[in-house]
């Protein structure tokens, strides 16, 4: 089908109206740290930068985050919307004036984080003070209506490489795999989205995601939602039901979560 490549990309970029939320509460838990050094920020899964531009576009509310240094680096796995997100990025930053430094990648960022901070097994990861993203949400699974137009070979090999892909992020994220998988199917990249953004995030930092609110109540995701509220709190939530259409051409059902790692040893719960 014509949306089958949004669809695996994930190519349901933010709504304003969600994004401008999110942004609010992530800068307002930021500015209540003490440390004046150097502020680093990332998108993992950036599309167009529009979450950041957003994050620039309202920090002058918040003096004590514009006048320190900034550090950005964003990534996604479609090329052509880095570029894009870089230069509006740049733009919005020059336009503020704030000292900044800006790093862009173009790359797979579940397979980019596996390789760089899993399979290293290593204390020396580069975490950021603000993680804010909306990652894909798509499930992994092969669905008939999407394979319609694909050759009986092209077929074989794309179910393939989904199984392999499952196989690998069942290694990698145990936190987010559901709790029951329907012929081998069912893992929910949003989960695994969210567990990315929290572990690129310093102890202290502030964690901004768009987020199905079906992570808040389903089966599926109860490991990965008591790990959270076990060593993070949750300080501000945004509800939008899905009679709202604030997506294009979906009606979703969405959280706004703006999350905070606590000490080790430091407990929340609900």
């Amino acid at each position: 089908r014509d949306n089958l490549l949004i669809k695996t990309t994930g190519k349901f970029y933010t709504p304003k109206f969600i994004g401008e939320r999110l942004v609010d509460s992530v800068l307002t838990v930021a500015s209540r740290t003490e440390n004046t050094g150097e502020l680093s920020v990332i998108d993992p899964f950036c599309g167009d930068g529009r979450l950041i531009v957003w994050l620039l576009e309202r920090v002058l509310i918040f003096p004590s985050l514009t006048n320190r240094s900034w550090r950005i680096e964003i990534w996604d796995c479609d090329e052509q919307a880095v570029i894009q997100a870089k230069q509006a990025i740049e733009k919005m930053a020059n336009y503020i004036g704030i000292n900044f430094t800006l790093s862009a990648f173009s790359h797979d960022s579940f397979a980019y984080f596996i390789s760089q901070f899993r399979e290293r097994q290593t204390d020396n990861k580069p975490q950021f003070d603000i993680t804010i993203t909306n990652p894909p949400w798509e499930v992994i699974k092969p669905d008939r209506r999407d394979l319609e137009r694909l050759d009986e070979q092209t077929e074989s090999i794309y179910i393939k490489s989904l199984r392999a892909l499952s196989q690998k992020l069942q290694n990698n994220f145990p936190l987010s795999m559901p709790r029951k998988m329907f012929a081998g199917w069912g893992i929910n990249l949003a989960r695994i989205g969210l567990e990315v953004a929290t572990h690129l995030t310093k102890n202290h930092g502030v964690t901004g995601i768009v987020s199905p609110v079906s992570f808040l109540s389903d089966q599926n995701s109860e490991t990965l939602r008591k790990w959270l509220l076990t060593n993070h709190a949750i300080k501000y939530i945004d509800y939008f039901p899905s009679e709202a259409r604030l997506f294009e051409g979906v009606d979703q059902a969405c959280v706004n979560m703006t999350i905070q790692a606590n000490n080790p040893g430091q407990k929340t719960f609900t």
